[in-house]
């Protein structure tokens, strides 16, 4: 999901490239708090404190990687302060982490959330003034054809008129 993010931001150096949500705040904010999230650490608990302690590391680009000696020499030589790093109720990562999904996910409250209902309602909205300009321009166009009707009948009987007043000039002379 980091790197799916990162896409979104990865500008050259001569301006192009970038995703679609380039400018999305609230994009950033996720990656931010996924981040954040990411790097939380517990005071004391024998050294082990964060993923890092365990083996779990941050690559350059946000994304994570294993040191499977690392982690395996944490999980043999102290499994219970792994398990409360990764497990306790009121500090640990996992607890850590549901919040911050929460903030992000959750439902009416969440970031992606409420950026969700901001972007259907800006859809309603232009989809409203859409239907407004579509109704404006069938009035306009009633109006136009109603002038083209009474020019295209002014033109029609300009030879009629043209012929009357021949002959009436031609009756003067």
């Amino acid at each position: 999901m980091i790197g799916e993010i990162n896409s979104q931001f990865n500008v050259a150096s001569d301006g192009s490239g970038g995703g679609p949500l380039e400018t999305d705040n609230s994009l950033r904010d996720v990656q931010a708090q996924l981040l954040g999230a990411l790097s939380y650490s517990i005071p004391g608990n024998s050294g082990i404190v964060n993923l890092a302690s365990i083996g779990v590391n941050f690559n350059n680009d946000g994304t994570l990687s294993v040191d499977s000696g690392k982690l395996t020499s944490s999980l043999s030589s102290n499994f219970s302060a792994v398990q409360n790093l990764l497990q306790n109720s009121t500090n640990g990562f996992s607890q850590n982490l549901s919040a911050v999904l929460t903030n992000i996910n959750g439902a009416g409250t969440g970031i992606l959330s409420l950026d969700a209902q901001s972007v259907t309602s800006t859809s309603q909205s232009l989809t409203k003034q859409i239907s407004d300009l579509q109704a404006s321009l069938l009035v306009q166009q009633a109006n136009l054809t109603t002038i083209y009707a009474q020019v295209n009948t002014t033109l029609q009987e300009l030879p009629l008129l043209e012929s009357q007043i021949t002959q009436q000039l031609a009756s003067v002379k």
